[in-house]
């Protein structure tokens, strides 16, 4: 959750600035010695404003419209981070966005069902965390939080409700 948090707050900076990850996942977030999280690999990253003229991202993490329509905007990096945590949190990848097992395109009555609980893989993760990767994981943008801020807030918040780390141990 530490981690989660600071990765949140880094996304925060971003969006604030109107700049966009695009490739957020676990290969792009870096633990310095110090104990920083760092998020790297800006390759993708794209400027609110400026054109997107193909699809770009790593397909296990992409939002539904990013993968459909090359897409990006906050709610796209949301789902990232989502994807992102899900994967951190279960060691599974959640269903891609953009086909289902069968090949068909996906749709969210298809992808809510391929979508298992984070709790079914994982059932020491606080509550609140699970419920907010999967309101991240939102197959339809609105139903995502609107903002970075948001999921920061609430992952803040599960951090104070869990204490602080134990640096004695």
């Amino acid at each position: 959750v530490q981690v989660f948090v600071q990765v949140a707050a880094g996304m925060v900076h971003m969006h604030r600035r109107s700049v966009y990850h695009a490739d957020l996942k676990p290969n792009n977030i870096m633990l310095s010695k110090a104990g920083e999280v760092k998020i790297i690999d800006y390759g993708l990253a794209w400027v609110k404003g400026e054109g997107k003229d193909r699809v770009q991202g790593t397909p296990e993490y992409m939002a539904p419209e990013q993968a459909k329509n090359g897409m990006v905007n906050e709610r796209t990096d949301i789902y990232n981070f989502g994807a992102t945590m899900y994967r951190l949190v279960t060691w599974r990848l959640p269903p891609a966005a953009l086909t289902s097992t069968d090949g068909m395109p996906m749709d969210a009555k298809t992808f809510k069902n391929l979508l298992k609980p984070v709790k079914e893989f994982s059932s020491e993760a606080p509550t609140a965390l699970c419920n907010l990767i999967h309101h991240c994981l939102e197959f339809q943008a609105p139903k995502r939080p609107e903002r970075m801020s948001e999921v920061q807030g609430q992952l803040d918040r599960l951090a104070d409700e869990l204490g602080p780390p134990d640096d004695d141990e």
